[in-house]
């Protein structure tokens, strides 16, 4: 599933076909020469780790140095923190997720990667846009992260407000920025059910990655009137 939806990404709205079930619902397949092409020119550079393997912080450790240093992966994301074996007494949890967010940084710098981990909010009571204050464990995980950021699924109603309707269909806040030092930035996105990609403007919609070599001679058509204004 995941590596169908990374050649959703990669294909875009040019070399995806729409279907339609048997109950009328529309979905959208890569097509067959895009998705060979996809998968000769990217081949050996994405790694999954599956779910039937060991998920205890050592393993995944292990995991992540030996695609360091075998493939040169520059780009580790690690989905989710809840999901990981802390092999330890819920006395331990929160201390040991700090001691494993540290890992992450240490193993970042030591080896000049990205690292994103996926961490979920706690619970709250009515859906809202999150702050840095809604992330689920200790205070100090927030203090440690070099840049965190969420997503919010904008809501048909906030679309349809006759007096502040919000056009875009994710809104993403950077809550935290150290390298930068910004926070309470807000990015408006569209989502192309198509493709599955997040864009903010015409050249994201239909950008060519590089397994793409087609020269397109017609423009697609662009479903909206302008580029990124929040608003």
């Amino acid at each position: 599933m995941t590596k169908n939806w990374i050649d959703s990404i990669f294909a875009g709205v040019r070399n995806v076909d729409e279907h339609v079930n048997n109950t009328g619902s529309k979905y959208y397949t890569v097509r067959k020469d895009a998705k060979r092409k996809i998968d000769e020119y990217y081949r050996g550079h994405f790694k999954l780790y599956k779910d039937e393997w060991g998920n205890t912080i050592e393993d995944i450790k292990k995991s992540m140095e030996d695609c360091v240093r075998k493939f040169g992966c520059k780009l580790f994301i690690i989905d989710n923190l809840t999901a990981v074996n802390l092999d330890c007494s819920d006395t331990e949890k929160w201390s040991k997720q700090v001691d494993f967010i540290n890992y992450c940084i240490q193993f970042a710098q030591k080896f000049h990667v990205t690292v994103i981990l996926v961490i979920h909010p706690k619970k709250i009571e009515t859906y809202r846009r999150l702050t840095k204050f809604d992330v689920q464990g200790l205070g100090s995980i927030v203090d440690l992260a070099h840049r965190l950021i969420s997503l919010y699924r904008v809501q048909k109603k906030e679309k349809e407000d006759t007096k502040n309707p919000i056009k875009f269909d994710v809104i993403c806040d950077i809550l935290k920025d150290r390298l930068r030092g910004k926070e309470g930035l807000e990015i408006g996105m569209y989502y192309s059910n198509p493709s599955r990609r997040f864009y903010t403007n015409e050249s994201e919609y239909d950008r060519q990655y590089s397994w793409d070599d087609t020269i397109y001679e017609k423009a697609i058509e662009y479903p909206h009137e302008e580029d990124n204004t929040f608003a």
